[in-house]
């Protein structure tokens, strides 16, 4: 046998002892709901955030209109 023909039997056993092994993922789907969760939980926290932000700045503008409104004329 050559050293050639000896490297691929090689690999093609190691390659055959790991199709043998089960595939086991790292992240389970407990794990996957979790942060699917987080990120949601964030994203409607953020959501808020800029909504009430939003809300303060109409606030705002309706205050500065209708000042300028009232105000001299």
């Amino acid at each position: 046998m050559t050293k050639k023909k000896k490297i691929k039997d090689e690999e093609y056993e190691a390659m055959r002892q790991r199709a043998l092994h089960p595939f086991k993922p790292t992240l389970t789907d407990d794990d996957i709901k979790a942060f699917e969760e987080k990120v949601r939980t964030e994203s409607l926290e953020a959501m808020k955030k800029q909504k009430d932000k939003l809300n303060d700045y109409e606030k705002q503008q309706i205050k500065e209109k209708s000042s300028f409104i009232h105000g001299g004329f």
